[in-house]
């Protein structure tokens, strides 16, 4: 069994002084003579005292509640959406604060509960925080994908991916983009053409139109000369039904980078998307540092490959 963790209650009587004197010494405030708190301050060194998170954000007067409104249009289940609930409450108890993960129509039902911080994340959608909201809290504005981080990622996944259709035998891998503008397609398609460049490939792109409804995308890509292809934010269903039912594709090579959960007969289609788990952890990191008036760290962005953590290039 391991040794309990020592309290404040502990270094108090060690030093000889209240508990309110033992917390502040060790906070650096309260009056006090030199003697006294460096009685404290030695007590605390030999007992191995650290102060709970808890009472660390206790002492700058927070209320313990941080709110997680994520600015997404209605739609199918976002499939990192659980997991990153999960993470970032998760993340945010183990330091004593209470989390709310909420959209923005609950956050207007919600309005006068005392939150120390709104952190609004931008995942698909433009609508703003309503000025009324904003200017009765702190608010962490996280935009996902405006920001220079984002684009550096997706562009660090886009060559991944080829690179890594290269690896398993593929020659000309292309690229076919649908009709969500939630990625910017146009970044992609740089991306691509100057990886193509790298390797004097001429650029293979297509664009998901709603003529792909005829269930053809797949042997358009093989008749231009694809080898592989990497589906951005297509219909995953179409995409999966045309490898399954036409035996000339049943070994064409797909990754599809979308965001909703995958229906059982999509698993012919290896499927990309966010690391629900790791975005969650480090919102919940950003939230504390905000909260102890710390340097906020950047968000980057981190992935799962058919459910399994995927890094576009290996780690140094």
């Amino acid at each position: 069994m391991s040794a309990r963790r020592p309290k404040l209650a502990h270094v108090a009587m060690a030093a000889g002084v209240s508990i309110g004197t033992a917390s502040d010494a060790l906070r650096g405030k309260g009056r006090m003579s030199d003697a006294t708190r460096e009685r404290v301050a030695a007590a605390a060194e030999d007992l191995d005292y650290r102060p709970h998170a808890h009472a660390q954000i206790l002492a700058l007067g927070h209320s313990h509640i941080v709110a997680l409104v994520i600015r997404q249009p209605d739609g199918p289940e976002r499939l990192y959406w659980p997991r990153l609930q999960s993470a970032f409450t998760e993340r945010l108890l183990r330091g004593g604060v209470v989390a709310c993960t909420m959209s923005l129509d609950d956050l207007h039902k919600l309005d006068g509960l005392p939150f120390d911080l709104i952190v609004y994340a931008g995942i698909s959608s433009s609508e703003g925080l309503p000025a009324e909201i904003r200017a009765g809290y702190r608010v962490l504005d996280i935009d996902l994908v405006g920001s220079t981080t984002f684009r550096q990622d997706l562009e660090d996944v886009c060559t991944g991916v080829l690179d890594q259709f290269v690896s398993a035998g593929a020659t000309h891998p292309g690229l076919i983009l649908g009709q969500s503008t939630v990625v910017p397609g146009a970044h992609l398609v740089e991306a691509y053409r100057s990886w193509c460049d790298q390797r004097g490939l001429e650029p293979l792109v297509l664009h998901e139109s709603p003529d792909d409804a005829d269930r053809t995308s797949v042997r358009r890509a093989l008749g231009i000369g694809m080898d592989a292809l990497f589906a951005v934010q297509t219909d995953l269903a179409i995409i999966a039904e045309q490898i399954a039912t036409d035996d000339e594709l049943a070994a064409f090579p797909v990754i599809a980078l979308t965001a909703e959960r995958p229906a059982p007969s999509s698993l012919a289609v290896s499927h990309m998307s966010i690391d629900g788990e790791v975005i969650g952890a480090q919102l919940a990191g950003m939230a504390i540092a905000v909260l102890n008036d710390e340097p906020v760290p950047p968000l980057r962005l981190a992935w799962e490959l058919d459910e399994q953590p995927w890094q576009p290039r290996p780690p140094d």
